[in-house]
């Protein structure tokens, strides 16, 4: 991939002027760099006067993040649906 399409295709340098809050989650089990991507998306979201929770799920890595939609009473599933105003 050319750096001209890493520019054009990276989402913290496409940032909405107008959006609904985010919710940035990542396991405490991820890379460095994982954590290190996802802090910047965050911080670029509030940067650019939107609303963003931050979610850290202890135990989880990259690929184990996402699991919590298979479980209502997860933490990730319960934050989507308290934004959605449904708890």
């Amino acid at each position: 991939m050319s750096f001209a399409q890493v520019q054009r295709y990276s989402p913290i340098l496409h940032l909405p002027d107008v959006a609904p809050p985010l919710i940035v989650a990542y396991g405490k089990d991820e890379t460095d760099e994982f954590e290190r991507q996802s802090e910047d998306f965050f911080g670029a979201w509030e940067s650019n006067g939107l609303q963003a929770e931050r979610l850290v799920l202890v135990g989880k890595n990259h690929y184990e993040v996402i699991d919590g939609f298979l479980d209502a009473g997860s933490p990730l599933c319960y934050a989507v649906l308290e934004q959605m105003g449904v708890k």
